[in-house]
């Protein structure tokens, strides 16, 4: 589980969100001591009545086409950094088909 301050939260607060609204648990400390909790709200699961329309509205699919896909592969791919996002720590990175 991560920890914030309340500095950062007050400073940075709708960063902080962003991370809990993707799925973070985050600390929030005063003084170094865990205060409060910030979590992201349970979804409420679809309904059957709601799932079986959007299922139905999907386009066909030809499986031995998508196997056919699958075993091709994706050609060449290149995996290159394109920016460091620091207050994750985390290295986005850009990936692209085709030549090196």
């Amino acid at each position: 589980m991560n920890k914030i301050t309340i500095r950062d939260l007050r400073n940075h607060g709708e960063r902080v969100l962003e991370r809990v609204a993707r799925g973070e648990t985050l600390t929030v400390t005063r003084a170094g001591r865990p205060v409060a909790e910030l979590r992201p709200l349970p979804t409420r699961p679809l309904t059957a009545e709601e799932l079986l329309p959007r299922w139905r509205g999907l386009p066909r699919m030809d499986a031995a086409k998508l196997k056919r896909d699958i075993d091709a592969g994706p050609g060449p791919v290149t995996v290159t950094p394109s920016r460091v996002r620091h207050e994750r720590g985390v290295l986005d990175t850009t990936i692209s088909k085709g030549q090196h």
